[in-house]
Parts: C-alpha cells; sequence; structure tokens
C-alpha cells in the first residue's frame, strides 16, 4: 500500500527490510488476549493500523509485521504483575514470529525493527527479537532502539 502519486519499490528485492510490531487492535473485556478470529473487530482495527502506520515503510523496504494474540487494552489497567504476565505471553508470539523472519526471509539484509504502542511495549519491557539473533543487533543499542520508535 502506497500513498497515490507516490512510487514505491519491488518489496521483493527491496535492500532493506522492517520488522512492524502494531498496537493493539484488541478492545475487548472478554479474554486477556485476542482469540485471533479472522472476521472480527480486532482484525478490521489491525488491517486499519498497518495501513496507517506500516506503510509508512512501503517505498524504501520490505515490511513483515507478525499476526500475534494481542493483549486486551485492559491489560493496561490491572496490576503490574498481571500485565507483565499477560504481556510475557503475547510476547512469545512476537518473539516466535522474528525467529522465522530472519531464518526465512531476511537473507542477511539490514533490518529496522519498528513498533507503536503495545508493540513498543513488548519490544522495550519484554527480553527482545534480538535474544533470537544476537549478532545482527548489539545488545547496547537495542533498548536505546525501542526507546527512540
Amino acid at each position: 500500500m502506497i500513498p497515490e502519486g507516490e512510487s514505491g519499490i519491488d518489496q521483493n528485492n527491496s535492500p532493506v527490510d522492517v520488522f512492524f510490531v502494531h498496537p493493539t487492535g484488541y478492545l475487548n473485556g472478554d479474554h486477556w488476549t485476542d482469540p485471533l478470529e479472522e472476521k472480527s473487530a480486532t482484525m478490521e482495527n489491525t488491517q486499519w493500523m498497518m495501513a496507517n502506520q506500516a506503510s509508512a515503510y512501503n517505498g524504501c523496504c520490505s515490511v513483515y509485521a507478525p499476526h500475534y494474540r494481542q493483549a486486551s487494552i485492559y491489560s493496561y489497567f490491572g496490576s503490574d504483575e498481571l500485565r507483565e504476565e499477560v504481556h510475557n505471553f503475547v510476547y512469545q508470539d512476537v518473539k516466535k514470529s522474528f525467529e522465522y523472519f530472519i531464518e526465512n526471509f531476511s537473507n542477511g539484509r539490514p533490518f529496522i525493527i519498528a513498533s507503536h504502542s503495545q508493540g513498543t511495549c513488548l519490544l522495550y519491557t519484554s527480553p527482545s527479537p534480538r535474544d533470537a539473533h544476537e549478532s545482527r543487533m548489539p545488545s547496547s543499542a537495542w533498548k536505546k532502539l525501542c526507546y527512540v520508535i
């Protein structure tokens, strides 16, 4: 998705990748995590966020974004212990997706890790995806990177 009038690149052959962790679109309180229903308000919200946020990289990079069990927006209003438990659970989907991205798509190309809202919270407060491929992302740069994005 590229804005009208803008030119893009061949996303299958871009020189740089973006791993984008989107914010939560799960605004229900029925469960602590999104049940990943295909036709749901959460899916619609997530598609909207991808179109309006991750698409900023479509003109320069191949964009990879995990489909993950998002934590409910209500997880932010519970206790610190509850939030940590829910977000650590959700983070496992993001970590596995990052590992898959590195092993199957990256092919040694440089990459950008970008995120917004819940995506940033997951990356900043959880063990980072750099654990999956330490040599590509020095630990000293990781926290600074996620804080800025």
